[in-house]
């Protein structure tokens, strides 16, 4: 959710200036393709890199920062369960194929595959190791952690 409210505000940034060098309002801008574009006359245009240029020489910052806190999600009953709990906007899913010896109870993990929705990658090999990691950490939790 921070993300979401940090990227609102640098395109909010960027189209308001767009709208200073097109003449128009902000609210009838939009990007699309590497463009800010009329909402009603998509011929009419400023790329988006002379609009990121025109907001640098105005000194008009295009970062922009903002936290999420998640909600209390109250204290758990700690008879049931171990750990805090807490919300996960994680979508994804992961299935691990084991092989358990049964004499010993030995157990060898065979495979494990990951799938997640994570939108547009901005850099998929920083996203692959999060996967991989998080796939890892659960398996050693799972494995040999009380």
């Amino acid at each position: 959710m921070g993300i979401r409210y940090s990227a609102r505000e640098v395109r909010n940034r960027i189209l308001s200036k767009a709208a200073e060098v097109l003449n128009v309002n902000p609210d009838k801008l939009d990007i699309v393709s590497e463009k800010v574009v009329v909402k009603y006359d998509e011929s009419e245009y400023l790329p988006l890199t002379e609009a990121i240029q025109a907001c640098n020489a105005a000194g008009i910052e295009l970062y922009s920062e903002a936290q999420f806190n998640a909600p209390f999600t109250g204290i758990p009953d700690l008879t049931n369960i171990k750990g805090m709990t807490f919300p996960d906007f994680t979508f994804g899913a992961q299935a691990a194929e084991v092989a358990v010896d049964i004499e010993t109870g030995q157990v060898k993990v065979l495979k494990i595959v990951s799938c997640y929705d994570v939108g547009k990658a901005l850099n998929p090999a920083c996203v692959e190791g999060q996967m991989e990691g998080g796939s890892i950490q659960g398996m050693g939790y799972a494995l040999y952690e009380d």
